[in-house]
């Protein structure tokens, strides 16, 4: 496979599955520390209903996170689990907001665009994130004609 650079834009995709059954042992076991560190104030109020709804929901969030992540292809530190949000639009649909180190990363990337799928089924949450990317343009050293010197 060869690679090549071009300055038109391109994907950059992650993906996550994650059990509510491990989100729900999470928020039993550790409680509040564990929903503070994972999650934002307006995500956690996002999150109501029974047990069932409020840990599917979550792990719906958590799933988004991860596939954030896993599409800004960030090396160690990773930014806050906090510095990605997960939201809905007005009409209900899905959206990512970012933060801190993770906007940081996106825009060092170049990305213009965050789409975000979520589907959960009884016991999983999965999350496609597709981030469109156009890369930045690169300024000439030397300007046509003239010979640097």
């Amino acid at each position: 496979m060869s690679v090549t650079t071009s300055s038109a834009p391109r994907l950059s995709v992650g993906v996550d599955l994650t059990s509510v059954a491990d989100v729900r042992r999470a928020v039993d076991e550790f409680g509040d520390r564990y929903l503070l560190r994972v999650f934002t104030a307006q995500e956690i109020a996002a999150c109501r209903g029974s047990d069932d709804v409020r840990a599917s929901g979550l792990a719906g969030r958590f799933a988004a996170k991860e596939a954030v992540f896993k599409a800004l292809r960030i090396e160690d530190p990773r930014p806050p689990w906090t510095d990605v949000e997960i939201t809905r639009t007005p009409a209900g649909w899905p959206r990512v907001d970012l933060y801190g180190s993770a906007l940081l990363a996106a825009e060092r990337m170049g990305a213009v665009d965050i789409s975000l799928s979520l589907s959960h089924e009884a016991d999983h949450a999965v999350a496609v994130v597709a981030l469109t990317c156009v890369p930045p343009v690169a300024p000439t050293d030397v300007a046509e004609g003239e010979d640097g010197g």
